[in-house]
């Protein structure tokens, strides 16, 4: 493991990201607060909101209705997706015109290693500078970054949230503790309420405990994650990796109009396409699937079954319906959600004796090269035709879809 360093990593967040660019591309909604929602209704959820409607109180994932309630003059708009990709590979574009080591984190992070010549004294703010600069020259003057520099990605990543909108802050070894001083635990990146009140019973209430703690006796009070905390908080690079993919799945919260159960399986079957597309393009079997639904006044519905290993969609539907017929039909649905389970790489997966035994693999994959050269639905299975306005693509948190 190498030792820590000083301006290792420069990590660059967008500042409200859907927000500003609705905002970029649309002047009259400048300098006001502005929401971004699935849909508009009540029902809805803000996905992204504007510095001027956060300064009036509205957080993301707040409910569009609440929302209104605080700000009565709030702008909603449907979200664009296909306006946020556009951006985001503009904006890869131009991180690539600095570095050929940038790793996409979501649709609106990024972060490289900074070469030698980069780091230390001013060089690393330089450098910063000069990005900022080629997105605003590039990407419009709305649509701002904060940049955090720091001794592994994930100081980084906490710097780049010291100062926002618009800032540059720079985190060094002998700063940490300072910094530290100046947090509480669920400003740490990773630490949710669950894990800060595990972390309190314990007898550590303020991440600088985390930091002065001996490294032997957290990982006995908190396992190999306590080793991996103090090793993150004293600047060792032990983030950089991409952790390997466990999951992949889809959830929609329906819309008021398509919470009637025929609807439903719409959704439902459009998610699973979707599914099948990312386990086909991560080269990847699963051999396990989830079901959720969340029902309206009433009780969640969850279902686990075990499967054959499969990658294309005909084999997901067919395990999915099965799970789907046995939902209790005497509630209203209200979010649903399947999860692939269980991944292994297709090299992983035995070979059929026979090719014909593939010609369902080989066409879903035929499938997917249309669709990702002329659009996404260019082909789709005539069970989907009329449920565009239902479950429309979206671009989810902490990962990208695009």
């Amino acid at each position: 493991m190498f030792a820590p360093q000083d301006d290792r990593y420069l990590f660059l967040d967008m500042n409200s990201f859907f927000a500003r660019c609705e905002q970029q591309v649309n002047p009259a909604l400048r300098n006001k607060p502005v929401v971004v929602a699935p849909y508009t209704g009540t029902t809805g959820c803000c996905i992204a909101v504007s510095y001027e409607a956060k300064t009036l109180g509205v957080k993301t994932g707040m409910g569009v209705g609440e929302a209104r309630a605080l700000i009565p003059n709030l702008t909603v708009v449907e979200s664009r997706p296909e306006l946020y990709r556009h951006v985001h590979h503009q904006l890869v574009a131009i991180i690539n015109d600095f570095t050929p080591y940038v790793s996409v984190r979501s649709v609106d992070e990024m972060t490289f290693p900074l070469a030698s010549y980069e780091q230390g004294g001013d060089r690393p703010f330089a450098l910063a500078h000069m990005i900022k600069s080629a997105l605003k020259q590039k990407l419009g003057e709305w649509l701002t970054a904060s940049v955090g520099i720091g001794p592994n990605v994930f100081m980084a990543k906490q710097a780049a949230e010291a100062r926002k909108p618009d800032g540059c802050v720079c985190i060094r070894c002998a700063d940490i503790p300072a910094w530290l001083r100046r947090w509480q635990l669920t400003d740490l990146k990773g630490i949710n309420t669950c894990m800060e009140r595990q972390l309190i019973r314990l007898g550590i209430t303020q991440p600088i405990q985390l930091y002065t703690t001996n490294q032997e006796i957290l990982r006995k009070k908190l396992g190999v994650a306590g080793e991996y905390w103090w090793l993150r908080l004293h600047g060792y690079p032990i983030d950089s990796a991409q952790s390997p993919t466990k999951t992949i799945g889809h959830s929609c919260v329906l819309s008021p109009d398509a919470r009637r159960w025929d609807v439903a399986t719409q959704v439902l079957h459009k998610l699973v396409q979707r599914v099948g597309e990312r386990l086909r393009a991560g080269g990847f079997t699963s051999s396990a699937l989830h079901l959720y639904i969340r029902f309206l006044h009433s009780p969640s519905f969850r279902l686990h079954m075990r499967t054959r290993p499969f990658s294309d969609s005909r084999a997901l539907w067919r395990y999915t319906s099965h799970m789907w017929e046995r939902a209790p039909r005497i509630h209203t649905p209200f979010m649903i959600a399947i999860t692939a389970c269980d991944l292994h790489g297709e090299q992983m997966h035995q070979l059929p004796l026979f090719a014909n035994d593939r010609k369902e693999t080989n066409l879903y994959h035929a499938l997917d090269s249309v669709n990702a050269r002329f659009g996404q639905w260019t082909l789709k299975p005539a069970s989907l035709i009329g449920t565009e306005r239902h479950a429309p693509s979206r671009i989810p948190f902490g990962n990208r879809q695009l």
